[in-house]
């Protein structure tokens, strides 16, 4: 009788070490699907630089509306050293960065920011130049974290539109 508790106590042991082995195994594989689901953003090739035929002032302003109508807030601003330095708290439009697929995270917000530069070429032309940094907040299981995104160029592309008093194509 004594043996037989031993027995089975090798084999309940045994069959402990088994169920173990098991939660590891399907935990990593359950780990290998969730982080399958997840994918980098793509890489775009983004215009964000153009010369404007019209003379500096007549483009800051332009720019200046931009920021107004698109409800951008502007956090610092230059006009003699051309400096605009903006940001937009979350960004519903997903169009302007690609931040990949979330996998099972939820993505909370989207803060966007942006550094133009403006300079004059000379009395009737100037230089625009956009840099645009997007990032996503994420949620999971109580952890909240930021990816970075890659622009797509629509936002840039609207930005050097408004500068030129052009419309961006519907």
């Amino acid at each position: 009788m004594g043996r037989n508790r031993i027995d089975r106590g090798l084999i309940t042991g045994g069959f402990m070490r088994v169920i173990t082995c098991r939660r590891v195994a399907i935990i990593a594989l359950a780990a290998a699907i969730v982080c399958g689901c997840v994918s980098p953003p793509k890489t775009y090739s983004v215009q964000n630089s153009s010369s404007v035929p019209d003379a500096y002032n007549v483009v800051w302003t332009r720019l200046m509306q931009w920021f107004t109508s698109s409800q951008v807030q502007i956090k610092t601003i230059d006009k003699a050293s051309g400096v605009i330095y903006a940001e937009r708290a979350s960004v519903a439009n997903t169009d302007y960065a690609d931040c990949g697929s979330p996998g099972i995270a939820t993505p909370i917000a989207r803060p966007i920011s942006m550094n133009v530069f403006v300079q004059p070429v000379n009395a009737q032309q100037t230089r625009v130049t956009i840099t645009v940094t997007v990032t996503e907040t994420r949620s999971f299981d109580k952890t909240v974290f930021q990816v970075s995104c890659n622009s797509t160029g629509r936002l840039e592309r609207e930005m050097l539109l408004a500068a030129s008093n052009r419309k961006p194509p519907l």
